[in-house]
C-alpha cells in the first residue's frame, strides 16, 4: 500500500553480557595481553612524568615550608636579641642608677659622720669652756670670799690699831707738842701745828 510509512523496529541485543574487560576485548577483535602489554608499556612513561612532576611539587613544596619554617626562626631569634638587647640596656641601665644611688648614700653617710664629729666636738668645746667658766667663778668665789675676809679682818685690826693709835698719838702729840719742827717731822712724818680755838664769850 502506497504512502504508507515503514517503522524500523529496534533490535533488542539478546547476547549475555561481558563479564570482563578480556571477554570484551575478545569478542570486538585483538588480543588482551597486547593490549594489556601496550598499555602497560606506556603507563610506566606516564607513571614516571606524572612521579616526577609529583616529586618536584612535593620539593618544591617542602622547600616552601622549610623556608617559611626558617624565617620564622629567623624572625624569632631576631625578636628574641631585640628583647635581650632590650633587657641588657635596662639591667646595665638599673645598674648605673644602683651605683649613682650607692654613691649618694655613701655620701649623705660620710657628710652625715662629719656633721656629727663636728657636733661631737662643738659639744666637747662647750662642755670645756662650761667647766673652765665654774672651774673661774668658783675662784672667784673664792677669791671674793677670801678679800671680803682678809678686808674684814684688816678692817678690824686696822678699827684697832687705829683707834689706839689715835689714843697714842694724841697723847704723843699733847706730851712732846713742844719739840722742833725737824724732830715732829721725822717721827710722825708731819708737823703738829696747834690751832688756837677761840672761846667763846657770853653776853652779859
Amino acid at each position: 500500500m502506497a504512502g504508507t510509512k515503514k517503522t524500523a523496529t529496534p533490535e533488542i541485543d539478546t547476547s549475555p553480557r561481558f563479564h570482563s574487560v578480556k571477554d570484551a576485548v575478545r569478542r570486538f577483535g585483538g588480543s588482551a595481553p597486547w593490549i594489556f602489554h601496550k598499555i602497560s608499556h606506556r603507563s610506566p612513561k606516564r607513571n614516571s612524568v606524572t612521579s616526577t612532576t609529583e616529586e618536584e611539587e612535593l620539593k618544591q613544596s617542602l622547600r616552601r615550608r622549610q623556608g617559611a619554617r626558617f624565617e620564622f626562626e629567623a624572625e624569632q631569634v631576631r625578636s628574641m636579641t631585640e628583647g635581650s638587647r632590650y633587657e641588657v640596656a635596662k639591667a646595665m641601665l638599673e645598674i648605673e642608677k644602683t651605683k649613682r644611688s650607692i654613691r649618694m648614700a655613701e655620701a649623705r653617710i660620710a657628710a652625715a659622720r662629719k656633721m656629727e664629729e663636728a657636733a661631737r666636738a662643738v659639744e666637747a668645746i662647750a662642755v670645756a669652756q662650761g667647766n673652765a667658766t665654774e672651774e673661774e667663778e668658783e675662784e672667784y668665789d673664792d677669791n671674793d670670799n677670801d678679800e671680803e675676809e682678809e678686808s674684814w679682818q684688816t678692817k678690824e685690826i686696822q678699827g684697832g690699831d687705829s683707834a689706839n693709835g689715835r689714843v697714842s698719838l694724841s697723847q704723843m702729840l699733847i706730851g712732846e707738842q713742844d719739840l722742833p719742827v725737824e724732830k715732829q717731822r721725822k717721827r710722825f712724818g708731819f708737823i703738829h701745828v696747834q690751832i688756837p680755838i677761840k672761846k667763846k664769850t657770853h653776853p652779859k
